[in-house]
């Protein structure tokens, strides 16, 4: 078995602390589309990785990429092209600015499910990374027909300085 490839991330915020971001990897000619894993997974799903502190490693198949770093709308992003053989790492390192003047605001997503609500395969804590990872601060618990509470997740994750919630439900009923 080859030695694997990857790229180690150091994304900080304006304050020299991790943040929560999401990298995309978008293949260069030559090379094939990644899938790091399902849909509904924080930590790699096709070609994108969530991170709740900025910083990580993605194993990748060698070749050729265009790596994109976001953190929601209100961030710069990074961009750099990484080259990889086998058994060679790469490096992203970075800070995203805020450039959106949002004091006084608060970027919310109101409805919002992860397995407990029956109807979904995303896990908890990768809901909340996402959510984190797009600049999502305020997200009730909205879990169909059981009421919940994601901040005891939201703190063992360490990003209640980040995401705040409420505990809550979505009920629903047949037809």
């Amino acid at each position: 078995m080859e030695a694997a490839a990857a790229v180690v991330f150091d994304v900080r915020g304006e304050n020299g602390k991790g943040i929560p971001c999401k990298a995309q990897f978008l293949a260069l000619e030559g090379t094939d589309t990644v899938n790091l894993g399902p849909d509904q997974r924080a930590h790699g799903c096709r070609d994108q990785y969530f991170s709740e502190c900025g910083n990580f490693r993605v194993q990748l198949p060698p070749g050729g990429y265009r790596v994109v770093v976001t953190r929601g709308i209100e961030f710069s992003h990074l961009r750099q092209t990484v080259k990889l053989a086998v058994g060679q790492t790469a490096t992203v390192k970075g800070v995203l600015k805020r450039l959106a003047d949002t004091r006084g605001w608060v970027s919310a997503d109101y409805h919002n499910h992860s397995t407990p609500s029956g109807d979904n395969t995303c896990g908890t804590d990768d809901r909340l990374i996402n959510l984190v990872a797009e600049g999502i601060e305020f997200a009730p618990t909205t879990e169909h027909n059981r009421l919940y509470d994601w901040g005891p997740i939201i703190n063992s994750l360490g990003l209640a300085d980040f995401l705040q919630t409420v505990p809550g439900m979505e009920l629903t009923g047949a037809g």
